[in-house]
């Protein structure tokens, strides 16, 4: 979705100077358009989403979950597998964070708790305006 709406400002300045935009945002630039019925279902999506999160934050202080779906991919992958199709791997490493962003919500990404081979983390979202106490829910598992 935030590709699509930024798509129409950047587009003159893309195709004038492609080169001025990194791999990441020039593969998002080249996918192009997304017409105004697919926006429309994607806005509806995600006000469901932040409506049923808003909701849960009505019984709970703090919702914790996965930053991100997945193990960290290496360094310079551009894409990854995810449930048996590829994706580019900033669709991937977005998704679970992208909900807090669409909400206006607090939300802290910090390392999991335990022992890992490798960096896991977990997120912290809380009620809009009350960043203390998902950053003093943060500070717990430090």
């Amino acid at each position: 979705m935030v590709t699509s709406e930024a798509e129409p400002i950047h587009r003159e300045a893309y195709l004038a100077d492609p080169a001025s935009y990194g791999p990441d945002l020039a593969r998002r630039m080249a996918r192009g358009v997304v017409d105004a019925v697919a926006l429309a279902a994607a806005r509806r999506v995600v006000a469901d989403a932040v409506a049923e999160l808003t909701a849960v934050l009505g019984e709970v202080d703090v919702v914790m979950s996965a930053s991100v779906p997945m193990v960290a991919p290496p360094i310079g992958e551009l894409s990854t597998s995810l449930c048996g199709d590829r994706y580019p791997v900033e669709l991937v490493l977005t998704r679970l964070t992208s909900i807090a962003n669409a909400a206006g919500l607090p939300a802290v990404s910090v390392p999991a708790p335990g022992e890992h081979p490798l960096p896991v983390g977990v997120q912290l979202l809380g009620r809009a305006g009350d960043e203390a106490t998902v950053l003093s829910a943060a500070a717990l598992l430090g």
